[in-house]
């Protein structure tokens, strides 16, 4: 799976990859993306192979993400007109939760800006950590905003896997992951302090 994710990255970027591993498959991966000489999974060895230096100019290294950024905004937007009462916001004057609605939908942007960087182009974990701000951002919504049983319902199971997955991660991987879990608490306790409105029900 690791493999073939650095065969799109290679692809995008333009730039061999050299794999080495303990338990995986070692490879070489031209600029095309296209494998070149590999040791199978749990076997010791050696390859000796020429490598490029010269940078393939690509499509994806020149624009970035533009189109998952153009979606991401559209999705954003959809997801806060379907969920989030907006048009009662603006028919009752109620400016600080239009205001809480722009800052948080700022806040997924600009993490989206941030790891868009060309620094993070071939760092897996951006993206990662970009999704789990868009998450949370998304989450923190329906959390302030949205007063139905749906919004209840989506923050419980929300909350509860987050909560279940950090705290699996946590005993398999890192203690770190206990963040995720504290967050998911968090997120499952904010289910319980909205208070369905008749309107929005």
């Amino acid at each position: 799976q690791h493999l073939l994710m650095y065969r799109m990255r290679s692809a995008e970027t333009g730039l061999p990859f050299v794999r080495a591993t303990n338990s995986g498959i070692s490879a070489v991966v031209d600029a095309y993306g296209r494998i070149g000489k590999t040791l199978p999974l749990f076997e010791r060895g050696l390859i000796v192979e020429d490598i490029s230096l010269v940078k393939k100019p690509t499509l994806y290294a020149a624009v970035g993400d533009v189109i998952p950024v153009f979606l991401l905004v559209l999705m954003l937007l959809f997801y806060v007109a379907a969920v989030i009462p907006i048009h009662q916001f603006i028919r009752q004057r109620h400016y600080q939760k239009l205001a809480l609605v722009g800052v948080l939908s700022a806040l997924a942007l600009a993490s989206q800006v941030y790891y868009n960087n060309p620094r993070f182009l071939t760092d897996e974990s951006a993206r990662t950590k970009n999704f789990l701000v868009f998450i949370v951002v998304i989450l923190l919504m329906i959390g302030m905003l949205a007063r139905t049983k749906r919004s209840k319902a989506i923050l419980s199971v929300s909350g509860l896997v987050i909560m279940g997955s950090s705290l699996c991660l946590s005993l398999i991987e890192s203690p770190h992951f206990l963040i995720g879990a504290g967050i998911g608490l968090l997120i499952y306790l904010l289910a319980f302090s909205i208070k369905i409105s008749d309107k929005q029900v």
